[in-house]
Order: C-alpha cells, then structure tokens, then sequence
C-alpha cells in the first residue's frame, strides 16, 4: 500500500475542518447557501495556512451531485475526483509554471466549454502573482467578465506583486497565521487518532516553530514519527529542529531573578555546547521576555499551553513591566547584532550579562518618598506647611531655629516665606526675565526695558520709559501678558494680574548690558541676547559691530532722524 503523507492524509474535507480561517470558511458558506458566489475570488496569506485546500473545498461545494451546498457530501463522484485532483472540471493551475501570454491565451478559449460533468468549471491559479505583465493584461476581461458556467480563484503569498486592476475584479480573502495553540490543538488530534505518544509541551514547541503554518506542523510531525516511531521524545524534537527546550528559558529566568551571573552564562555555554542555534535562541528568548510582559498586562494574549502558563506565573511578580520593557530592548538589540556580526557567542554574553545587572525602577510614589524625607532633614517642608493658603505669612510666623538655616533655602521659597513686597519682586527681576525666556526670547526682551513700579494686592505694575512705548504694547498682547503671569507664579507661588504705565523714569538694562557690550565678544553678545540670535538664525546675517544702547528705540512706523 502507497503511504500518504499525513499533510495530505489529513487534508480538510470540508469548511468546518479547515483550522484557524472561520472568518473566510463561514463566509463562503453564506455565499453559497445564499446563491451568491462571485465569479472571482483572490486567497492571499503565508504558506500553509489552507489557500489551497480552501479553493478545493469551494469547487468541491459547488460543483457535489447534491449541491452547491456548504456541506459537500464527499461520497459523490465529483466529490471524489475533487478530492484526488482528477476532475476535468477543476483546473489546478501553477502560476510560476504557466506565467505566459500563450498559456493565458488558451486558457481564454477553454473556458468558453461548457463543464464535462459538474455544475461549474474552477481554475485554481496557484502563485498567481508569478505571472507576466502581459499574461494578466490578456487575463483582465475574461476574468471580469467570464462565462456564467466559470469561476476563477486566484492564490498567492505576495498580493502586492498584483496589478490594480486584477485586485478590482476579485473578491479578496486574506487568511491568517494560526494561532500556536490551534495547531497544537489540531496536532493532538492527529497524535491521538495516529496513536502516537507524545508531551503536549513537544506539540506545542512543535506548533511554534511551524509559525503559523498547519503544513509545517504537520510535516515536522510526521518526521519525528519517521525517527522516533510512535513515542516521540524531547530528544527526538531537538535532533530534528534544534529547539532549545522550554525548561532552559525557565531556569535563565530563575538566573535572572537571584542575581545569578554564573549560572546564566553556564546555561548560555550548555547551549553551545549541545549545538543550539545562538540566533535562534535570541528569537525565542524573545518571545519567552514577552509572553511574560503579556501575562501582567494582559492574560489573554499569551498563546501557551496552560502548563507552560502556570510556570510562567510563578515570575509574575518578580518582575515590573518596566524592567520587562528594557529587558526585551537588551536582547532585540543583541539579536540584531548577531544577524551582522559572527561573534555571536559574545554579543550574547554580554547581553546576558547586562540583563543581570538590571537595577530593579523605582516608581514616582518612590522617588517623591524619598525627596520628602530629604526635605524634611533640610528643614523645608515644615516651612511649607505653615505658609498660609495666600502665601502672606511673614518673618515673626516662622520659628528661630527654621529662619538661622534661611540662607540654604532656594530663593524662591524664600520670598513665599517672607511675603512679597515690591522691593523683593525688583530684587528678583532678573530671574523673572529669564524664566520668561525659556518660554519665548522675544517676550523675555521686551520685559526687560520695563521695571514693576507698582504692587497693590494682586496688582503688579509694570513701568516703562515713554521711549519704550513700542515695548509696552507688545507685553500689553494677551499671550505675553500670560507668559509673564505663568513665570511670575512659578517663582512667587501668586497669581499676579498685570499692567503696564509708561514714566518719565529713564530705563537702566539689567547688569548695564548696554555698558558689557563695549568688552564683550560676538559670541558672549549673542548667548546674552537670545533674540539676537533667532534674528541672525532667520535673516541669515552677521554681527559687525557692538556699540552701547543710548535707550532710544524708534517704534515701527516712525522714520529715522
């Protein structure tokens, strides 16, 4: 007797045995039970996931003795032939073979035959994107317009070699990697029926490296029973795949865990040892880092086998997600490397290495923890404590032994200490300027010709000279207005409202920039002066000369005298 591969022995018969593409299978059942099959259909997705034998189920529906129906009876003769890929009537096309103008071109005047013996003739061009510019230009009418007897489905992995206009005419069906555990699900099946002996850890680390492909797992099955016979083993998996066993990322995850450099690098050097593939090692490494993010974050996104889950929960808590996240950059960015690289052994030790030494993160909760028993040694949070909720408390309010340390506390908490007067809020001018600069220059510049001159309640008055009125118009603008307030309550701790008055009072600059430009180089001149610098930065001049300001500016609209 002739043996049949367990691929082909266990090909679906049917929509409902095709594993992992209900979204496309339930579909097509619809259509037809509903009388509404398209003339057209284009099955696009991986290697081994049912294109193929889908296309096969939808001519075997359609064309068995008591159809079209979505439940094939396979006893019938159509069904049979079908099933064999003897019918006359279902046409397996390879398009990489048949890729031509002339093949197309015969194929054009066959499909104007009626069927031999079915209800429908189905051309299945397998790899269809394999086909010339001109084989699909001489394709185009028939396949949108093709007799009422004939229905095409066009197969293939690499859909966007397709020409607009063949992806127009056909209804499009992308199927889907499947899922590890429907294939592992789907390979106990097979195990069982085959009665064969194997761990569902071996299905599983099975079903992974088929990456989503049915075919895969089972053609890997098949060879483990060709070298192990009925009882398959650990052993046997690893000869045939090189798969390093799940029990290995569970012992580096306990290295991990204790702190424990030697032991992870003795585990590393077993890998070599028993020949392992260092890359591909990395790749599942990879996957084990984040199937173990997924189980803190999400539950039901972890594609494992509940054993294997449950040893994984045993590190739930032992790692944050934080240290997962740098957990998984380290060794992404390890296997980059060992794709360019040949000393991939050392790029995977050190990766290890500095997986060790991991800091465990320490939190926000924790860090303010911290900065509030630090303050609280200063002495600064008892002072806060006690200021009233408007900030007015004064000098007399704050105990001695807190005032002798007030040299050591920032100058702004001062100044929220003690109350603010007008002539603390000159003192700290400066400061104000610069806190508006790091929001816009312009504004920052504009301030400084004005000076407060006034402070009553919450009223801040801000005096200019009568030849900066230009410069008090422009802090006059709504958005300066609230720069300004913003920085003044950043410093002062006060919502501030703000006015401008322009005086007979001549402007002094701050620190006498006008006199510091007669010594100070073009490069200091311009670090002073940020305005400066975005004016050359957009009109693309320079600075020939620095001479002192005379404190005349001449507002726009005015000519030069």
């Amino acid at each position: 007797m002739v043996y049949i591969v367990l691929a082909r022995k266990w090909r679906p018969k049917s929509f409902s045995e095709v594993v992992g593409q209900e979204h496309i299978t339930k579909t097509l059942a619809g259509a037809i039970k509903q009388n509404r099959v398209s003339h057209a259909y284009l099955f696009t997705g991986p290697r081994g996931i049912g294109k193929t034998t889908t296309a096969r189920l939808l001519a075997k529906a359609l064309n068995c003795e008591k159809g079209p129906t979505p439940v094939p009876c396979n006893k019938c003769t159509n069904c049979k032939e079908i099933a064999i890929g003897s019918s006359l009537d279902v046409l397996e096309i390879d398009g990489a073979s048949n890729r031509g103008i002339d093949e197309v071109r015969d194929l054009r005047e066959k499909v104007k035959f009626a069927p031999a013996s079915s209800k429908y003739k189905v051309y299945i061009i397998d790899e269809v994107h394999m086909l010339t510019t001109e084989a699909f230009n001489a394709l185009l009418k028939t396949l949108e317009e093709p007799p009422p007897h004939v229905i095409f489905v066009l197969a293939t992995t690499a859909p966007f070699k397709l020409p607009l206009t063949i992806l127009s005419r056909c209804q499009r069906f992308d199927f889907r990697r499947i899922k590890s555990k429907d294939i592992a699900k789907k390979l106990a099946e097979i195990a069982q029926d085959e009665g064969l002996e194997i761990s569902e850890d071996i299905l599983f680390q099975i079903a992974q490296a088929s990456e989503g492909s049915m075919r895969d797992g089972i053609s890997v099955l098949d060879q483990l029973i060709s070298l192990g016979g009925k009882k398959v083993t650990q052993e046997d998996l690893q000869a045939i795949l090189g798969i390093v066993p799940q029990g290995t990322f569970f012992k580096l995850t306990k290295a991990l865990v204790e702190n424990n450099t030697k032991e992870a690098l003795n585990i590393i050097n077993q890998i070599i040892d028993q020949g392992y593939d260092l890359r591909h090692f990395a790749t599942d490494l990879l996957e084990h880092f984040r199937n173990l993010l997924m189980l803190k974050i999400n539950e039901e996104v972890v594609d494992l086998p509940k054993d294997l889950r449950e040893r994984l929960k045993e590190f739930k808590e032992r790692f944050d997600q934080d240290r997962l996240l740098r957990m998984i950059e380290i060794v992404s960015q390890a296997r980059e490397e060992m794709k360019r690289s040949e000393k991939v052994r050392l790029i995977l030790e050190m990766a290890v290495v500095k997986l060790i030494r991991l800091e465990p993160t320490i939190s926000v909760d924790e860090i303010l923890t911290k900065i509030e028993s630090i303050e609280e040694g200063l002495g600064i949070t008892p002072a806060q404590e006690e200021l009233s909720i408007e900030g007015t408390a004064t000098k007399e309010e704050v105990p001695a032994e807190r005032v002798k340390d007030e040299a050591s506390y920032p100058p702004t908490l001062k100044l929220r200490r003690a109350g603010l007067e007008l002539g603390e809020i000159k003192d700290a001018w400066g400061e104000v300027i610069k806190e508006i600069k790091k929001d816009s220059a312009v504004t920052g510049a504009f301030l400084m010709e004005g000076e407060p001159i006034a402070l009553k309640n919450d009223l801040l008055t801000i005096g200019f000279n009568e030849d900066f009125k230009f410069h008090k118009e422009q802090i006059e603008e709504k958005e300066n207005k609230e720069l300004i307030q913003k920085a003044l309550n950043r410093i002062f701790g006060k919502d501030f409202t703000i006015e401008c008055r322009l005086t007979n009072t001549p402007r002094e600059r701050p620190e006498a920039v006008a006199q510091k430009g007669m010594v100070m180089s073009k490069e200091e001149f311009i670090e002073e002066e940020p305005v400066v610098k975005e004016a050359l930065d957009i009109f693309g001049g320079e600075i020939l000369e620095i001479k002192p300001s005379t404190g005349k500016v001449i507002p726009p609209g005015e000519n030069k005298k």
